[in-house]
């Protein structure tokens, strides 16, 4: 056990030097007995959010999996250490498997959907009929919102949204 603990220790070491993938991160997760219980249990990866800065690397995923014995999401936070939450109600009634090996890169679908001169970015990563990255830039008053096809990297939509706006 404390071989596997020092073995992760440098895998996430030598993570947070460069810019985190998503594919690292989920591996890292998922070598974690409390994630590895989940997944026995039928669970999986539904969803992965990141916020950074434009020019700075990912350092931190959150990832969410989702627990069909509950029907309850967990979030699992990835960084350079490894922190699992309380499970809570999913935010929507549908909820779909992530498979990461299908997937373009988080810094990648940063790149197709634009910073937009962004102060932050927030990067949000879910499963409907198909895999979505929504690059949002957060520019002043103004939530720029690039949606980027997770397997193609086509851009599926661009909005500009002010959250302030009285309807």
């Amino acid at each position: 056990m404390v071989g596997e603990i020092t073995r992760v220790r440098k895998t996430i070491h030598n993570l947070i030097w460069d810019s985190m993938k998503l594919k690292d991160a989920v591996k890292i997760a998922e070598d974690d007995p409390r994630v590895k219980e989940i997944l026995d249990s039928g669970g999986f990866l539904c969803s992965a959010h990141v916020m950074v800065k434009p020019d700075e690397e990912i350092k931190v995923w959150d990832l969410f999996y989702f627990d069909p014995e509950s029907r309850k999401i967990i979030s699992v936070g990835v960084g350079e250490t490894v922190k699992v939450g309380n499970p809570e109600d999913p935010l929507n009634e549908e909820v779909g498997r992530i498979d990461v090996s299908l997937l373009i890169e988080g810094s990648e679908a940063i790149k197709i959907g634009g910073t937009d001169g962004a102060q932050r970015i927030l990067l949000s990563l879910m499963k409907r009929e198909k895999h979505i990255w929504n690059v949002i830039s957060l520019k002043g008053n103004l939530l720029f919102l690039n949606v980027v096809d997770g397997e193609s990297g086509d851009i599926l939509e661009k909005k500009v949204i002010n959250p302030f706006r009285i309807l």
